[in-house]
């Protein structure tokens, strides 16, 4: 009985985990890459000179 007790009075939210570190800094490291590869891919399809640049033909 007193085995549940304290399993129900871990669950109030007393005693959260704090997220890990590593954790943190590998979402911040594929949410910059992610945004990189937006702006990438929007200045490729709007900017004629990058375009051409890159692929070597006009838009």
């Amino acid at each position: 009985m007193s085995k549940k007790i304290t399993l129900i009075e871990g669950l109030n939210g007393e005693d959260k985990p704090r997220p890990n570190n590593q954790f943190i800094i590998t979402g911040s490291f594929v949410l910059m890459i992610n945004i990189t590869l937006m702006i990438f891919s929007g200045l490729y399809w709007t900017n004629s000179i990058m375009h051409q640049s890159l692929s070597g033909r006009p838009l």
